[in-house]
């Protein structure tokens, strides 16, 4: 009995432990298998995605690469068939740059489409309609004649030639001392001075059209204010034998002033043209007359007049307190020395004539600053290698635009007080 009740027991724990071990075995699968659905998710997919474009970009660099060699070995063919051409040209280019110049081309032709107008008055500043009717007036086409016909076409061109891009005004005098822009925006401006300078800039280069505004505006009277319009690029120089010398004139005198006294010579017509301009000078930076001015007249035989009539007699109007003597003479012939060294004219000379033609018109129109910027872009063959040479021995050298021979200085010598002087010292140090 004992034996079948151990044996019965032993067929009981065998069938427990089957039991535990298939749980256990089903627990297991259930976890893989939840395990499996955990790693199939939207990021999972991602990743996946991220690996395939992986492999294709490497295949794509592959291929890059491969075709980045093929075109290496095209191009080092096609600079072999290409070398001998390319010899040819380079030498053609050497001597087109070694004849490059800066002239500044492009203030140039903005100067040529530029007028002056001088004895402004200030009133175009700081009243607006002034202004608007000084601008229509210098816009509108000049007509010869009232029964003038002009066909359409004229019409049409003149609109074109005679409209103003920009206009900016110079030559102001302020009554405080500001910075320029400062006292232009709150226009403090001084009351003693009535004119002022102004540039117009027009649209269009029309030799014709600027030549016909030039001689019909000179000396037009526009707000009680005679005109002096001139070119920029090409400026009417002044006629000796008919212009006069004025000296002893108030520093805050006016051109006004000497254009009616000077308009007494017209005993016979009040209203006849006499005088072409007027010009004090004055003082760039104060706008402050220097005391002496310069009259010109359209006819030469009002200068004798002038002086017979006019010297040591004092200004019917002035600005000044009391009236003064002016002294009227002669003008005389003044001669501009040339400046320059020696290496600007042995640059001058390997220059074109088209060349020395513009950068002599640079050098009258263009300011300090294009003056200075003019010529660096200027190479010669041999000047570069001798400036080299000159700064390896201690000499300064002379720009382009010097506007007088520069000092040099000298290496020094040997012999002299001052490298004794440091031969001893070194001796005595030792």
């Amino acid at each position: 009995m004992q034996s079948l009740f151990n044996s019965s027991n032993k067929t009981s724990d065998d069938i427990k432990n089957k039991l535990l071990k298939q749980r256990l075995t089903d627990q297991k699968e259930k976890i893989e298998a939840l395990n499996e659905l955990q790693n199939i998710t939207p990021n999972s997919r991602k990743d996946k995605q991220l690996k395939k474009a992986k492999k294709n970009n490497e295949e794509e660099d592959d291929d890059l690469e491969s075709r980045y060699h093929q075109k290496l070995v095209e191009n080092n063919l096609d600079d072999k068939v290409e070398s001998d051409d390319e010899s040819d040209h380079m030498e053609v280019e050497d001597v087109v740059k070694s004849e490059k110049i800066d002239i500044r081309e492009e203030e140039l032709e903005k100067a040529a489409k530029t007028i002056f107008i001088g004895n402004l008055p200030q009133s175009v500043l700081t009243d607006n309609k002034v202004y608007k009717k000084f601008i229509k007036l210098f816009s509108t086409p000049i007509t010869e004649g009232e029964h003038e016909v002009i066909s359409k076409e004229q019409q049409e061109q003149d609109k074109k030639n005679y409209k103003v891009k920009s206009c900016r005004f110079r030559s102001l005098a302020f009554s405080e001392p500001l910075p320029k822009a400062v006292a232009f925006k709150q226009l403090k401006l001084d009351s003693k001075r009535d004119s002022i300078n102004s540039y117009l800039v027009y649209e269009n280069h029309d030799k014709k059209t600027l030549a016909k505004i030039i001689k019909y505006y000179n000396g037009f009277v526009f707000e009680n204010h005679h005109l002096r319009v001139d070119s920029v690029l090409n400026p009417s120089k002044q006629d000796t034998t008919r212009s006069v010398f004025v000296g002893n004139l108030d520093f805050e005198e006016l051109e006004e002033n000497l254009y009616l006294h000077f308009q007494q010579l017209a005993s016979e017509n009040p209203n006849e043209k006499l005088i072409e301009y007027v010009r004090i000078v004055r003082d760039s930076k104060t706008q402050m007359g220097k005391g002496f001015a310069y009259v010109q007249f359209y006819d030469s035989s009002y200068v004798n007049k002038a002086i017979e009539l006019l010297n040591g007699k004092k200004i019917i109007q002035t600005v000044g307190k009391k009236p003064r003597e002016l002294r009227v003479t002669r003008c005389k012939k003044t001669f501009t020395p040339v400046n320059g060294s020696k290496n600007d004219n042995k640059k001058v000379s390997a220059l074109n004539d088209k060349q020395k033609s513009k950068l002599g018109r640079a050098q009258k129109v263009l300011g300090k600053m294009d003056r200075k910027l003019i010529r660096e872009s200027l190479t010669i063959e041999g000047e570069r290698a001798n400036q080299d040479k000159q700064k390896q021995k201690g000499f300064k050298v002379s720009k382009m635009l010097s506007k007088s021979v520069q000092k040099v200085k000298k290496p020094r010598s040997k012999e002299g007080r001052s490298a004794k002087r440091s031969v001893e010292h070194k001796l005595k140090q030792k």
